[in-house]
């Protein structure tokens, strides 16, 4: 109730019986409902306790889970970084294997080039010996009729040779026979 409560009078000294019952009745309500009301704040207020602690439970709970958020994201970063780091080294290798393809198919041309060119030095060198030694056996031949040639012509000499002694040396006697004849 709100202001100033005004009682009637009654005719033999008092109040109207009827108002002040009306303001015991609205007192008593008013008291209930002020009971009442002091009971729900008091449960409002035990419910805003209890919701305060779960809400620092809770906001305790969403610091763990930003914690974790973060962690994650660093890790989610970390695992990003990884993987461009990962791509790039799969780039690089995949160049590196191209230009080791590319070697390897230029090494192995060359090699055959070089291979070709050594079969082709090869034959020459082989067809240069071949003819070589067809000259060489030639001259070789030419050398073995020459020195059967002058085998002969030693024979021949050495018959002259032995046939010039055996005159000289009848000459010599001959010589001496007339020296020795004469001489006595």
């Amino acid at each position: 109730m709100d202001g100033e409560v005004f009682f009637r009078r009654a005719a033999f000294g008092g109040f109207n019986r009827d108002d002040v019952l009306r303001y015991v009745s609205s007192v008593s309500s008013d008291s209930n409902t002020l009971k009442q009301a002091q009971e729900a704040a008091k449960k409002s207020a035990d419910e805003a306790k209890a919701l305060k602690a779960e809400l620092n439970l809770k906001n305790g709970e969403i610091s763990s889970l930003k914690e974790k958020i973060e962690s994650l994201e660093a890790q989610l970063k970390e695992s990003a970084d990884l993987r461009k780091k990962a791509d790039e080294l799969e780039s690089k290798n995949s160049e590196t294997e191209a230009t080791a393809d590319k070697l390897m198919r230029e090494s192995i041309a060359y090699a055959e080039r070089y291979v070709e060119s050594a079969s082709v030095m090869a034959r020459s060198i082989r067809s240069d010996t071949v003819q070589k030694i067809k000259d060489a056996d030639l001259k070789v031949s030419a050398m073995l009729e020459k020195i059967d040639g002058l085998a002969d012509n030693a024979e021949a000499f050495e018959k002259l040779l032995s046939s010039f002694k055996a005159d000289f040396k009848e000459i010599t006697q001959s010589l001496d026979n007339e020296n020795i004849g004469g001489a006595k």
